[in-house]
């Protein structure tokens, strides 16, 4: 728009009166005029011509229905090839595809339908060589079959090229699942199979009568989920086992409902442990530690597992390209966007999903830790077991439970999805909003991860001392993000910035006994009301003679602790 205004190019909408726009008949009071005489258009084609007009390429669904159209009302109703007897036809469309039989050809008491009766060349789909074989004294002929193309050639271009795209394609047989799915089954269908055997059953003889008596393949499944029950097994080989079982005769599914009801029994004693949601106080911590010690690869994670209510799995497998960030767009949006690669729910939802994050200081970080990446470079280019241990070492410098009790369980990565979605419904109150943002399929899968009283829970639960470090390392959080906004602006490498923030801890507290303060330090810096009592267990140590960074360093402004000798 602002180029044709530039160059003057402005709309006009020209007038037209109403005289000049001619009505259809029989409106406005116009007889309905007499049809015009022509003739069929293909009247006026030879057989070659019709033969092209039959092999027309896929059109377009506004102009095939033109065609079909057109010919329809020209041809009044019958189609009759012209310049050829009906005898002659015969003879001739032999030669023809079975394509253009189905268009011109009506059905006939001796080849049937169309499509019907026999190939022009050999037998059903196969087509037959005579090979003369030369090893013999004597020439014999050997009758050799070629390769069945079972009745079906590709009709025209595009058929080529889905060929050619389908060649390492190969469709199985019975519902889809995943490589390591089908895999974990047919080990578990192998465990059970060697289970009946010490019961003197065999698997096959048992799914071969299974349609006659069901209940003795539904008592001998029950029994071995006792077995697996009492073997401490978990539930997941029971469910798969019934799976695996159902897959390899799927008519029989419908016939396991006693098995279920044995699953379903094992639930109710074992309920499912969902994962703990992570409440923003705990994740603004854990992003404050993440920057103090320079792991802004990991804060970057959380932030998009978290803001994107995403899966960790999907945020591990997602690269550079995957993620557009405000400035990829040239600064004409303000949220984050992350492709994901083969979303969970991609063979019953769409096959192309997008997470979307929108808080501010997050796609700020976002921006800080991933902005520079190559396109091809994943996000974690570390294996997932790194991430979990100094996930736990973040826990740790919070002074937060690492491990799960039986009576309580603590954080995992898992958490930031569950604490991500629960967070957005208390502050919108919208469970549309909140079911799209986390592509979840129904509400019912939603209400899983949507923990209020857990989110809430979690943190009052905690002890005084833990509280008090969790809101220090979270008042911090604005601080050290603009700090990290001015390391990475300025390309300091993050294996130098815990050193660089205990240097400049410690230059503001001589700061505040007459020193000049550094002038990207926090201006007015958020205080915790519990100032003295952190102060007293947060009193700086003195650092020991050939350590590398003191072991445990912070005020009520600034929360520097030591990564416990991990290198960052």
């Amino acid at each position: 728009m602002a180029i044709a205004i530039a160059f003057g190019v402005f709309a006009s909408n020209h007038f037209c009166p109403t005289r000049l726009n001619v009505s259809d008949d029989p409106t406005r009071s116009c007889q309905l005029r007499e049809a015009v005489p022509h003739d069929p258009i293909y009247h006026a084609l030879d057989f070659d011509g019709l033969y092209k007009l039959a092999e027309l390429p896929k059109l377009r669904r506004w102009t095939s229905n033109w065609v079909i159209l057109v010919l329809g009302l020209s041809g009044q109703g019958h189609f009759s090839l012209p310049g050829l007897t009906r005898q002659d036809w015969r003879c001739r469309q032999r030669g023809l595809p079975i394509s253009l039989h189905q268009t011109v050809l009506d059905f006939d008491s001796t080849l049937g339908f169309p499509g019907e009766g026999p190939f022009p060349f050999g037998f059903g789909g196969f087509w037959i060589f005579l090979v003369v074989s030369s090893s013999a004294p004597g020439r014999t002929w050997t009758l050799v079959g070629s390769v069945s193309c079972h009745g079906m050639q590709p009709r025209h271009a595009e058929d080529k090229a889905r060929v050619e795209r389908r060649q390492h394609c190969i469709l199985e047989y019975g519902r889809p699942v995943q490589t390591v799915t089908k895999l974990n089954r047919d080990r578990l269908l192998k465990n059970f199979a060697d289970w009946l055997k010490t019961k003197g059953n065999c698997l096959a003889t048992l799914l071969e009568g299974a349609y006659k008596d069901p209940e003795k393949l539904n008592r001998l499944l029950s029994e071995y989920g006792r077995a697996l029950f009492d073997a401490g097994r978990p539930y997941s080989h029971y469910s798969e086992t019934i799976n695996a079982v159902g897959s390899s005769m799927p008519s029989i599914r419908r016939l396991l409902s006693g098995a279920w009801d044995m699953a379903f029994a094992w639930l109710r004693e074992e309920p499912f442990e969902h994962h703990v949601a992570c409440p923003f106080q705990v994740l603004l911590a854990l992003l404050t530690v993440c920057m103090c010690w320079g792991w802004i690869e990991i804060a970057g994670i959380l932030a998009l597992s978290w803001g994107g209510i995403c899966r960790i799995g999907e945020v591990l497998a997602a690269h550079r390209k995957d993620l557009i960030l405000p400035s990829d767009v040239m600064n004409t949006a303000a949220s984050v966007l992350l492709k994901v690669q083969e979303p969970k729910t991609r063979f019953r939802a769409a096959r192309h999903q997008v997470a979307k994050i929108e808080y501010e200081d997050l796609v700020e970080l976002i921006r800080c830790a991933f902005e520079r990446l190559r396109p091809e470079t994943k996000l974690w280019r570390s294996s997932p077991q790194l991430l979990r241990n100094r996930f736990k070492q973040l826990l740790a410098a919070l002074l937060l439970p690492v491990n799960s009790k039986p009576d309580r369980r603590t954080l995992d990565l898992g958490s930031m999805r569950a604490g991500g979605a629960t967070h957005l419904q208390m502050l919108l109150e919208d469970a549309e909003l909140t079911r799209r943002r986390g592509r979840w399929l129904s509400a019912r899968t939603m209400e899983i991860y949507l923990q209020e009283s857990a989110a809430t829970l979690f943190f009052p639960q905690q002890p005084p001392e833990t509280k008090i470090r969790i809101m220090q390392a979270a008042n911090a959080f604005t601080g050290m993000l603009e700090k990290v906004q001015f390391f990475t602006r300025n390309f300091i490498p993050p294996s130098t910035w815990f050193f660089l923030v205990a240097a400049k801890s410690e230059s503001k507290q001589m700061g505040q006994n007459g020193r000049q303060r550094d002038p990207w330090e926090d201006e007015a810096p958020m205080e915790h009301p519990a100032k003295q009592g952190a102060t007293e267990r947060c009193k700086p140590e003195t650092q020991k003679k050939g350590s590398r960074a003191p072991e445990n360093r912070c005020d009520s402004n600034h929360f520097v602790t030591s990564p416990s000798q991990v290198s960052p």
